[in-house]
């Protein structure tokens, strides 16, 4: 239908009079007066107008006006094929049914009270995760910061060297202060770690904070997903400060890149941020090819994606330079073609450990085909979202965000394809770290779909099963996560008090013992156990992480190396041998050893008791188990630990043999 033409007679305020002559309607009319549907230039001055000074807009396609806002007396529908793009994107956006045509929501206070209560209550459950089972000790990737440290170089060019197949030189700038501002405590690093996520959630909401605000309670999940416990490793390792690092750096970009309408100053802070994240971690460098992509958005300016190409290129070519893809772990092209379906298994495996089922325990989830299935399914989900927004002419805003999250992760995934193809195998995208990357495409896609299934127009059966699928992937996520890191978590402090344990005790630690504890290259290595070595006496000598409490040392060091790093009960001592074991300290941390292994193992409490016959059974089962130990399994140990309790006995073999014989005689 279209409208009438011709101005109102103010004698009749529905109907034009007969009698005037027929005149086109001037701006002196007034837009509140001329019931003249808008140009499309004119709509789309008032558009970008209303965009600059942050106003929001009354939906336009669908609404109707009656004939005491000037227009006819029945409700005339503007048609949206005649107005332009930017003006139905904004329509689209902004319409809501819980939004009225004034643009005044009615969201009720109790659902911002509950989004903010979710975002409380993860911030304070991963703040309490790091007190509970953070321990402060150097432990693997550590040292190499120590070994810098000792030697006394720390330069620009000792900064910028390459870790594995990373650039870690804003990492090594943030670990420098803290080393040298808290005597190499690893938690300040945890904390700052923890800082960043916390800031990474704070980005996340400021970039959907539009859509959030609308309805808040279906953004619950998202504080959750983004502070997963799953990523305890690095919340847990003063090392993989980079990792938070860099997602903070890596979402900070994308959210000033999704925003409409970029101006200079918002295209160099994405810039700043941009290169933080390519000089932290090698992951880092997907803000340049998926900041390309925001860029391309409708509405943005494409001399911005010429000049983000430039930068891109440029920061991109640095990061190669004198780059050494042996100790990256690349490999051939040949050989990625060749293992084509063992790397699309573990780029599956890996996206789909966002649910962390095959570290579960869990026997019927503990294998790779339920991962392989969610993966599949969030990839899926991916490719979906990403054609529907291409259909929409790629809108800006939080739809463009959460298709720059999942951009970063699908990027992410496809450069885990060399250590999977390599030694790593399918397993070689489950690591706890890696989280760290996987959750933003599920934060993405649960996003996309809660704007997409909310859109009054779109009611179709398949988008609300899909966003039914996220959503209960979402909550998986939250909820195995947790569990998971939980008890990775009671592990990890396990781990690393007998890590703790074993620094203090440096000069006496054997080589498998360190290096199952604190440096795993060091159990095939004796180059490397003899840089361990030198790098702990200057720890030591600095008063540095566990040597900066004298305290704690002191009784670390009485204690000795035990399993597990903390004092238990002792074994009933049998008169016969009672003083061969208090006779030098030796024998006696020998007893230590085997009373804490002991009491940690409950099958062999339970078979064999404190008695006469019960400790040479004890001492027979020491002597065996140190004895059947294999080299392979002491590699094993070195990098999965906590190791066998067999490590600990070996030094003490002759002694327990010793005792068993008098045991047993006496």
């Amino acid at each position: 239908m279209a409208l009438d033409r011709y101005p109102r007679d103010p004698s009749s305020p529905s109907r034009p009079a007969a009698t005037d002559p027929p005149r086109r309607p001037s701006l002196a009319d007034g837009w509140d007066r001329v019931p003249l549907q808008r140009s499309k230039p004119q709509a789309k001055d008032l558009t970008e107008s209303q965009e600059r000074d942050g106003s929001r807009i009354a939906p336009i396609v669908g609404v109707t006006h009656t004939q005491d806002e000037g227009w006819a007396s029945s409700p005339v529908p503007i048609d949206s094929d005649r107005l332009g793009p930017r003006v139905r994107a904004a329509s689209e956006t902004l319409a809501s049914p819980t939004t009225p045509a004034t643009g005044v929501s009615r969201v009720p206070s109790w659902h911002r009270g509950g989004f903010v209560g979710a975002i409380l209550m993860s911030i304070v459950g991963y703040a309490g995760f790091v007190a509970a089972y953070g321990v402060n000790v150097v432990y693997w990737d550590d040292w190499s910061w120590s070994q810098t440290l000792r030697r006394g170089t720390t330069t620009l060019v000792t900064l910028w060297l390459q870790h594995n197949e990373d650039r870690v030189f804003f990492p090594n700038i943030a670990a420098w202060v803290l080393v040298f501002t808290t005597h190499f405590n690893s938690f300040a690093f945890f904390w700052v770690s923890a800082l960043c996520m916390c800031a990474t959630l704070a980005v996340v909401i400021w970039a959907l904070r539009s859509e959030v605000g609308r309805s808040p309670l279906l953004w619950l999940p998202v504080p959750f997903l983004v502070l997963t416990l799953a990523q305890w490793q690095t919340t847990l390792s003063a090392f993989e400060i980079a990792w938070a690092m860099d997602i903070l750096f890596v979402a900070g970009t994308l959210a000033l890149l999704s925003r409409p309408r970029p101006t200079g100053r918002r295209i160099a802070g994405a810039g700043a941020l941009g290169i933080l994240a390519s000089y932290s971690l090698l992951q880092g460098l997907t803000v340049w090819p998926i900041g390309l992509l925001m860029l391309l958005a409708r509405g943005q300016s494409k001399k911005w994606a010429i000049w983000w190409t430039a930068i891109g290129l440029v920061v991109t070519g640095c990061f190669f330079v004198d780059f050494d893809f042996a100790l990256a772990g690349a490999v051939p092209l040949h050989q990625l073609l060749t293992q084509w379906q063992e790397v699309v298994e573990g780029v599956l495996i890996a996206q789909g450990s966002v649910v962390p089922t095959i570290t579960s325990g869990v026997t019927w989830m503990s294998g790779t085909a339920i991962a392989e299935v969610i993966g599949g399914v969030l990839f899926a989900g991916a490719a979906v979202v990403v054609a529907a927004w291409l259909r929409e002419h790629r809108p800006s805003g939080p739809k463009a965000f959460c298709i720059g999250l999942i951009g970063v992760s699908i990027v992410f995934d496809l450069l885990l394809a060399g250590r999977i193809a390599g030694a790593g195998g399918v397993l070689s995208g489950t690591g706890s770290r890696y989280d760290t990357f996987a959750w933003p495409l599920l934060v993405g896609l649960y996003g996309y779909a809660v704007i997409w299934a909310r859109d009054a127009r779109r009611k179709e059966p398949l988008v609300r099963a899909g966003q039914v699928l996220v959503s209960l992937i979402a909550v998986a996520a939250i909820a195995v996560g947790t569990v998971v890191g939980i008890a990775q978590g009671q592990d990890a402090k396990s781990v690393r008090l007998a890590s703790a344990d074993v620094l203090a005790n440096w000069s006496t630690a054997p080589a498998d013992i360190a290096a199952a504890y604190l440096l795993p290259p060091a159990a095939s290595s004796p180059a490397v156990y003899a840089q361990w070595r030198t790098a702990a006496e200057f720890l030591q000598q600095r008063h540095l992480s566990v040597f900066a409490n004298p305290a704690q040392v002191k009784g670390l060091q009485e204690l000795g190396i035990v399993p597990e790093g903390v004092p238990t009960r002792l074994l009933a001592i049998p008169s016969v041998i009672r003083a061969q074991v208090d006779a030098t300290p030796t024998s006696r941390l020998a007893w230590r050893v085997l009373s804490a292994a002991y009491f940690e193992n409950p099958a062999i409490e339970k078979v064999y008791g404190q008695t006469r016959s019960g400790v040479a059974s004890i001492l027979d089962w020491a002597v065996l188990s140190a004895d059947g130990v294999t080299q392979q399994e002491i590699l094993f140990y070195a990098w999965y630990p906590p190791a066998n309790d067999a490590l600990f006995f070996q030094p003490y073999v002759p002694l327990y043999r010793q005792w068993e014989l008098a045991t047993a005689a006496g």
